[in-house]
């Protein structure tokens, strides 16, 4: 495994699945951190174009057996596996808190209102809930509590200092004490490149915070110099890569994973899954294709599963 810190030169952008058509809605949410398809995208395109080789020549296979088994062949998913991404502020890593982790609303609210700096909590351990508004099996002892009926609520969706992992009390952050989210307006263009009257859209953008990156394990080399620059998010934007030392993630001994990042929705996540937050849709560009990639929905960054089905995860 080797591991990278990532830094945007610029703000990024990385666009939900709303489709932008006149008519329909002139607005697009923000999905951040972004998947690791996203960076592992980016990184084959960077290296493509290190290599003077152009898109055409990629597509249709006129490049050499060495490129191929780095990046992988035009239009097939990535021989590698991207881990991550997760944030680092100057040298302490946080990691997704697992949406098996429960916390009382009061301190939800706590959670939400410290946005820029964080709150301790004390988690509440579902085992220790007796009530009937917790499902509970008696072999694992694995809870789900009921939205809506219960003064407790998950603790997914927030980040955790990996230092805090296994603890009782734990301080949790917002996504916000990371970055900043900077709304912007853009125009509309006729496929003249005209200016469309009348036709706004909307985005929001995301700025790292002073002393904040993100950092990812790529599971193999695939030849990533010690400093790369890459085209990041759905516009383009600059960012830098550069090679880090390894990073240890601790792991805990329960029958229970957790994943780093976005899970695909399948078979084998929907049968092993125990919790997670609300499902996400991403799409993209086929750069292979020249069209758009179909919808597909993913359970978030500390999705909690009873096996562990992918490398982009870790055992509580």
């Amino acid at each position: 495994m080797k591991w990278y810190r990532i830094t945007p030169l610029d703000t990024l952008f990385f666009k939900g699945s709303e489709p932008m058509v006149m008519g329909s809605d002139h607005t697009a949410t923000l999905i951040f951190p972004p998947g690791p398809e996203t960076i592992a995208g980016a990184l084959r395109t960077a290296i493509i174009r290190s290599q003077g080789v152009s898109f055409d020549e990629y597509n249709f296979g006129n490049v050499s057996s060495d490129l191929i088994d780095r990046i992988g062949k035009s239009g097939q998913p990535a021989p590698f596996c991207v881990i991550g991404p997760l944030f680092m502020k100057k040298d302490r890593l946080f990691v997704p808190a697992p949406y098996s982790w429960y916390i009382d609303k009061k301190s939800y609210e706590l959670v939400m209102a410290n946005k820029d700096k964080g709150h301790t909590v004390t988690l509440q351990h579902v085992s220790q809930i007796t009530n009937s508004k917790v499902i509970i099996d008696g072999q694992n002892l694995t809870g789900w509590v009921k939205s809506g009926l219960q003064e407790v609520t998950s603790a997914g969706g927030f980040w955790v200092n990996v230092d805090d992992v296994g603890k009782n009390e734990v301080t949790l952050y917002h996504t916000d004490f990371f970055c900043a989210r900077e709304p912007r307006t853009g125009i509309a263009l006729n496929d003249n490149r005209s200016v469309r009257v009348h036709h706004l859209y909307s985005f929001v953008h995301a700025r790292l915070k002073d002393d904040v990156s993100m950092v990812c394990g790529i599971s193999k080399d695939i030849g990533i110099p010690e400093i790369l620059n890459i085209r990041f998010g759905a516009e383009q934007r600059m960012a830098r890569i550069t090679s880090i030392n390894s990073i240890n993630i601790p792991q805990g001994r329960s029958n229970t994973f957790m994943a780093l990042s976005i899970v695909e929705g399948n078979e084998k996540t929907n049968s092993t899954l125990i919790a997670a937050g609300k499902p996400i849709y991403i799409g993209g560009w086929d750069m292979h294709r020249r069209f758009h990639k179909p919808m597909k929905g993913y359970y978030p960054a500390g999705s909690v599963f009873s096996e562990k089905i992918s490398e982009n995860m870790i055992q509580l």
